[in-house]
């Protein structure tokens, strides 16, 4: 039950709603219909991103990650959606062959430390295109993800 706000032509809604619903714009615009591509979401949270997604894109399949406690959320929530062809797994357990048509990353992968970015960077690799929301302060960390 996020607080809403009236927006007066359209309704009430959510600021992260609307974000979601940017998000979706800008990934329709850069990589078109992705239907039926394999898709990983890096930090899905809650799943936003992806119930407002599959309202337009029909992917292939839609993967899911979080860590472990906020896991029971993504999936505690995703229950109650009505998406189709999704998985929810654990961060740690992304399969280091399985390969991607979409990564995508919405200030999760920025918010590991060195060891982390180094540690995942096989999904980055694995995947032919990339969406990423970041904020690095770091330079260091900047420049071996845009490597």
């Amino acid at each position: 039950c996020p607080k809403v706000y009236n927006y007066r032509k359209v309704g009430y809604f959510s600021p992260g709603t609307l974000k979601y619903v940017n998000t979706v714009y800008e990934l329709v615009q850069t990589f078109g219909s992705m239907k039926n591509w394999n898709i990983l979401e890096f930090g899905a949270g809650y799943g936003g991103l992806s119930m407002i997604m599959s309202a337009v894109v029909q992917w292939g399949s839609y993967t899911l990650t979080e860590i472990s406690g906020v896991i029971l959320l993504l999936n505690t929530c995703i229950k109650y959606s009505s998406l189709k062809n999704f998985k929810t797994i654990l961060s740690k357990d992304i399969k280091s062959d399985e390969k991607y048509d979409l990564f995508i990353s919405e200030f999760g992968y920025c918010e590991l430390d060195e060891k982390g970015i180094d540690n995942y960077m096989y999904v980055l690799k694995n995947s032919k295109n990339a969406y990423l929301a970041m904020n690095l302060w770091n330079k260091t960390s900047k420049k071996k993800i845009k490597r």
